[in-house]
């Protein structure tokens, strides 16, 4: 399902990644079989879906995702150093139809904490006058310097 207005949780139980109105999906994959697939729909405006870690992360410096889009979705990208109640350091990335691979830099002050990550559906200028997609794949987070 897509439209779920519950958090949905997919992988090991220490590494799990929730989604909301979203899901692992098959259907349009943008890199190897599976995609993250958030889901906004004209006929539920207000649910903007989004995908988050639900573990924390140590010493990231930054983190590469592959994304693309339907109906000119973009990806907003923050981070919550405080096991997911909130989320700071938001940075929006405009998106295309086309998979392009972008980079989310942690600031040095958060690199040192725990971390969660976030990737939400946010909406263009102009929303989408029908059902659109917003596509997140090869998330790699990847070490600070020590």
């Amino acid at each position: 399902t897509y439209n779920n207005t519950t958090e949905k949780l997919d992988g090991p139980a220490d590494k799990q990644w929730a989604t909301y109105y979203g899901t692992a999906s098959t259907t349009s994959a943008i890199a190897d079989a599976v995609s993250m697939q958030m889901r906004w729909y004209a006929s539920a405006p207000t649910n903007l879906g989004y995908l988050n870690t639900n573990f924390d992360l140590l010493n990231v410096a930054s983190i590469n995702f592959l994304a693309s889009s339907t109906g000119g979705l973009n990806v907003t990208v923050s981070i919550s150093i405080d096991g997911g109640s909130t989320y700071i350091a938001e940075e929006l990335f405009t998106l295309s139809g086309t998979p392009t691979t972008y980079t989310y830099n942690v600031d040095p002050t958060y690199q040192a904490q725990n971390i969660r990550v976030k990737f939400t559906l946010t909406l263009p200028e102009t929303a989408p006058t029908s059902t659109s997609r917003l596509f997140i794949d090869s998330v790699e987070m990847l070490e600070a310097a020590q």
